[in-house]
Order: structure tokens, then sequence, then C-alpha cells
């Protein structure tokens, strides 16, 4: 027994020095991480447009600064949206779907948000999201990560593979294996951390750009970058 414990203790130990170490190496991916509701607007403008997930980051960044909120868009006026999005293409259609993929949001729950998914069986949250419109399988792997405290990680092969060269885990062990450790070793939220390092880590680095300086008229709000995943 006192092997055992011993064992756990040296991979828990591991896993906490890998992940400052591989903070290090990204410093900005906490900076980058998007957040659910952000994650479901760049799934939408991913399907509307076919850019990159980093080319509808940079999109949404870009909207954060001229609505006060996600809400202001979802209600502002149709013609006045468009014009908004027409620099980023059709405006008339962009328009329609970012307002519709919000609209289903609150009319389920008074709000824009995915609080609900929080208190649902995972499995029973993946059908709730899979009832809003233009929500990839990443986006929603994702946000269900974000939102609900027992779901999966959402790891890719390659972060996988990527754990396994850091030795974070042997050979034979599952992903699910590898998130309860990363989960036991540093609680959920760091170990969401983690996921994000080491989906860099396997992609060379997050998979979004650092925003440019806004010359818009409000202020710029920071957005956090939940995505460390392939276009």
């Amino acid at each position: 027994m006192a092997d055992k414990n011993d064992k756990a203790n040296e991979q828990q130990a591991k896993v906490v020095q890998s992940h400052q170490a591989l903070l290090r190496k990204f410093p900005d991916v906490p900076e980058l991480r998007l957040d659910s509701i952000d994650e479901l607007l760049v799934s939408t403008l991913m399907d509307a447009l076919g850019k990159s997930f980093a080319d509808c980051v940079d999109i949404i960044r870009e909207l954060r600064t001229r609505f006060i909120d996600w809400n202001e868009l979802r209600v502002t006026r149709m013609a006045d949206l468009a014009r908004k999005l027409d620099e980023y293409g059709p405006g008339d259609d962009l328009a329609r779907r970012l307002r519709t993929v919000l609209g289903k949001l609150f009319d389920r729950v008074g709000r824009v948000s995915f609080y609900f998914l929080a208190e649902m069986k995972p499995m029973d949250a993946r059908r709730a999201l899979g009832e809003i419109d233009n929500v990839n399988r990443d986006a929603a792997g994702r946000i269900l990560m974000l939102e609900n405290p027992e779901a999966s990680f959402p790891f890719t092969d390659e972060a996988f593979e990527a754990a396994k060269k850091l030795k974070l885990i042997d050979a034979g062990k599952t992903k699910q294996q590898l998130q309860k450790l990363l989960e036991d070793s540093l609680g959920r939220e760091t170990a969401i951390e983690c996921y994000y390092l080491l989906e860099a880590e396997a992609h060379g680095g997050p998979a979004v750009r650092k925003p440019k300086t806004t010359i818009d008229k409000k202020p710029s709000k920071r957005i956090s970058v939940r995505r460390m995943a392939k276009d």
C-alpha cells in the first residue's frame, strides 16, 4: 500500500511540475481562453464563413468591442446588425445566424448563458447542447467541459500523445485516466488550464493569435480563449 501511495504522489508531483513548465513555455494560454458563449459564436461563424478557428476568434474579439455583452447583439435590430457584420461576410446571413443561436439559448433559460448545463448529467447536457444549431463537435466538447463539472475533457489524440511523451501517464492508459490524474493533482479548474496547455504542446502553440490593438470606439473587453484545437 505504501508503494502504491508513493507512486501516486510521484505522479501528482510530476503533473504539477509539468503544468508549471508548460505554463512557462506557453504563458499566453490562460489569456487566450474563450468562454462557453464565445465558443458557441466562433463555431457559428466557422459554419457560416468556412474560415479557420483563429480567424473566427479574431472576429469575435472585434465584435466584443462593439457590444456591451452578447445579449446586446441578440436584441440589436437585424438591419443594424447586418451593417456591423458586412465587413466579415454576408451581413444579413451572419446577423440571422448569430441572433438565432443566441435567441434559442435565451428562449430556453431567459438569459444568454449555459449555466443550466451544470446541473445535468453529461449525456443529458450533450443532448441539450445538440438542440442548438451550428455547435461543432470540438466546440461542444469544450463547452461541456467548461460548464458541466462531470463532463470529460475533449483531448485530441495529439494532446494525449503529448501527455505520454511528458511521462504524465503510462502507455495503455486512457484519456479518462489522464483527466482524473490532472483533476486529482491540480483541481478541476487548473486541470482545465492544463488541458489547454497540453493542446498547445501538441500543436506547437495556441491555435489562436494574440488580440490586435483595437481602434473601436468602445473599450475592448478581453475574452478568454478556451481552445487548443485544430482548425
